[in-house]
């Protein structure tokens, strides 16, 4: 049996910081910028927009794409380096803001660039360990708000990003990232 991402769904904030924003406040020109990072624009979040606003956008937006019923999930996991609180954990206010099950299980997982991999890993570990059939998993984070408005190298690659993915086991070896270790034979 294989992990399988059975579908991905985004969401991007409305508002956007163009290579041309950048170069009215930093001495450089907008090609310059493109050159250095392939990058037109980023999203940022608007004003009190937290990470788990977007990861609710993002779950909304997965629901309706694939007109997935709520009830089949039984797992949520929320990989973000920016949560709401430190207690509760946001997981579990975005399982309420979502209308998922109370026995949906969920837990928060603090890690940026590499969360979505560790994400798929654990998702893979409690798919194979038989605690969870469907898994929902959210990414969210809001880098914008804490870069400081100075740090050009920063501030001209990271957006404010949201994603949400259906991760479940497939027999079918398509969509594949993680595959079980043959048995060997004794």
């Amino acid at each position: 049996m294989s992990v399988c991402i059975n579908h991905i769904s985004i969401y991007l904030p409305d508002n956007r910081l163009s290579n041309a924003d950048l170069a009215n406040v930093f001495d450089i020109e907008p090609e310059q910028l493109f050159k250095n990072t392939h990058i037109n624009a980023r999203y940022v979040s608007k004003a009190g927009e937290l990470s788990s606003d977007m990861a609710i956008k993002a779950g909304n937006n997965l629901f309706n794409e694939t007109k997935l019923d709520k009830s089949e999930i039984d797992f949520l996991i929320f990989c973000s380096e920016g949560f709401d609180y430190i207690a509760p954990a946001t997981s579990c206010i975005i399982q309420h803001k979502l209308g998922l099950s109370t026995k949906v299980g969920c837990f928060d997982l603090p890690y940026g660039c590499s969360g979505y991999v560790y994400g798929v890993g654990i998702a893979y570990g409690l798919l194979k360990a038989g605690i969870a059939k469907k898994i929902l998993f959210l990414t969210a984070d809001i880098p914008t708000k804490v870069i400081a408005k100075d740090d050009l190298e920063l501030r001209s690659i990271f957006s404010d990003v949201a994603t949400a993915s259906i991760i479940s086991l497939d027999d079918f070896k398509r969509n594949i990232l993680f595959t079980a270790p043959m048995e060997m034979e004794h």
